[in-house]
């Protein structure tokens, strides 16, 4: 498993570097394709593309993919929303 998100890690920090303007927003697709990947038990590739999804949220928004990720999910992706019903 350390083979894989090794692997995934390169080919993610290659793809983001193309597209990130700065080093933090790199760092936060990383992390929350990181994180996406852990918590809904995906696999690399659907975990970037639950990010690229959020990413077209945002650019919706006219905000940067980081400042998104700080404003609309401030305690991470995988937060159990209590305004939800339980059903």
């Amino acid at each position: 498993m350390d083979r894989f998100w090794n692997n995934l890690y390169c080919h993610i920090t290659f793809c983001v570097t193309c597209f990130c303007k700065d080093s933090r927003q790199m760092n936060t697709k990383i992390r929350i394709i990181h994180e996406i990947a852990e918590a809904f038990s995906l696999s690399g590739e659907a975990a970037e593309t639950a990010c690229l999804l959020l990413e077209a949220r945002a650019r919706t928004l006219d905000f940067a993919f980081d400042e998104y990720i700080e404003r609309y999910h401030p305690n991470g992706i995988a937060e159990k929303d209590e305004s939800l019903p339980s059903q």
